[in-house]
């Protein structure tokens, strides 16, 4: 049994700032809902403004260490949306310079 090497963006130190933005981008919207529901605008109008900050530092904060590109901006806009995720996660390889990165 051979081990499988780590991704791309697990290679270059990037892969926990991709969850954590992700997972930001996408439960807060939903404790929006709970908190307007409880009477708490500004509460709710915050953690939008959370999320939407969050999905852009996602977009634009996931980085070839060697060509600066941003990849994860990348990857969103030119795969289906059905297979983006999987595709940033399972990269091999910066697909704009083909660097196979190392530790950042």
């Amino acid at each position: 049994m051979t081990a499988q090497s780590p991704s791309w963006i697990a290679r270059t130190g990037q892969r926990t700032k991709a969850i954590v933005t992700l997972a930001l981008a996408c439960f807060a919207p939903a404790a929006a809902v709970l908190a307007f529901s409880l009477g708490e605008a500004y509460v709710a109008i915050a953690l939008l403004v959370l999320a939407v900050l969050s999905f852009v530092a996602f977009a634009t904060t996931v980085r070839c260490p060697k060509c600066r590109r941003s990849i994860s901006w990348m990857v969103l806009s030119t795969r289906p949306s059905s297979r983006w995720l999987n595709d940033l996660f399972a990269l091999e390889e910066c697909p704009a310079c083909d660097d196979r990165g190392t530790a950042a």
